[in-house]
């Protein structure tokens, strides 16, 4: 799920991707896991205006 957001205190909207049961299946979190990297490597790219700028990653309580 995706979802859109106004970030706290800011008149700046985020996106939100909510991402169920990707732990149960180790390909799944693969794949996660590798969207992540991409997406870290995208924000450090200060003229990139294409993709979303990945703020932070929360995982569920019992991951990490």
């Amino acid at each position: 799920e995706v979802m859109k957001a106004k970030k706290h205190g800011h008149q700046e909207f985020v996106t939100i991707k909510l991402v169920k049961g990707c732990f149960k299946n180790p390909s799944r979190a693969r794949m996660l896991l590798r969207e992540i990297m991409i997406l870290r490597k995208l924000s450090e790219m200060e003229d990139n205006i294409f993709t979303t700028k990945l703020y932070d990653i929360i995982l569920p309580n019992g991951v990490m």
